[in-house]
């Protein structure tokens, strides 16, 4: 998904990358999984994830624009 490039600029992800979070939504889900990319627009793919409604997912893109925190 992202270059290297991606990586310089969005720092603080990079100790998220490869590390089980939950991520809280703008929908008040939160998300608990690995996340495993990203880009420069904070989009993450999340894999092997589960929703805060029981929903579990082998993978998933979550859009930048909908998280409100990661930790």
């Amino acid at each position: 998904m992202p270059s290297n490039h991606a990586y310089l600029q969005n720092p603080q992800l990079q100790t998220y990358k490869n590390r089980e979070c939950k991520i809280q939504l703008t929908n008040d889900l939160i998300v608990t999984g690995t996340i495993s990319d990203y880009d420069t627009f904070m989009n993450v793919t999340v894999t092997n994830c589960t929703d805060s409604e029981g929903n579990t997912f082998q993978s998933a893109v979550i859009r930048g624009n909908s998280i409100v925190s990661i930790w």
